[in-house]
């Protein structure tokens, strides 16, 4: 589960990127009048598969970083509630999530065999979240990639949805300007033979 947060200072000194990952997210201290958002890929569950579930809290023992107060965290839970809590509790944050609908190495950690199941999980599970948070929580889903990740590479430059960039959509995330829109391409098969 990659996680990478990106700390926006609005004051005279730009922009501050903290990155955080791993086992969990190490969160920057911020002044008061700052903005904190964070660009994440953070993985829906498919909470069918008991094992997985198992194997993933014991290996990365993620749940150690909930917060008590949510109670809807939980390693045999949906992990996405941790952001629900997030933006339920902190109306200074704005969230932004990034996926491909064939990502291959998602779809062997969730042990989801297809394309089309995986993308009905993120969108089921990441669609709640933009209905909920609308103004503070949108997605840039591409179809038809089995891409696990774009940053540190060149599909962040190169790499749209719908036509937009992904490096345009982050920096209008950032600076939340309109280019920042919740956007979902509609499903195309990833390309045969199947992602690695």
């Amino acid at each position: 589960m990659i996680k990478v947060d990106l700390v926006k200072r609005l004051s005279d000194k730009g922009l501050m990127r903290h990155l955080g990952g791993g086992r969990g997210t190490r969160d920057a201290k911020v002044p008061k009048d700052s903005c904190v958002a964070r660009f994440q890929s953070m993985i829906a569950v498919n909470l069918a598969d008991t094992a997985a579930v198992e194997a993933r809290a014991a290996d990365w023992q993620f749940s150690q970083f909930y917060p008590a107060s949510c109670t809807d965290c939980g390693a045999d839970k949906q992990q996405t509630a941790i952001i629900d809590w997030r933006l339920a509790n902190d109306s200074t944050i704005r969230e932004a999530f990034y996926e491909t609908d064939a990502d291959a190495t998602n779809r062997f950690f969730t042990s989801i065999p297809t394309q089309a199941m995986y993308r009905d999980l993120i969108l089921t599970e990441h669609g709640a979240l933009n209905a909920m948070y609308p103004n503070r929580y949108k997605t840039f889903i591409v179809s038809g990639d089995c891409s696990h990740t774009a940053l540190q590479s060149p599909l962040f430059y190169t790499q749209d949805a719908d036509g937009v960039l992904l490096n345009d959509w982050t920096k209008g995330f950032l600076a939340n300007s309109p280019v920042w829109a919740n956007i979902v391409e509609d499903f195309m098969p990833a390309p045969q033979p199947p992602c690695p």
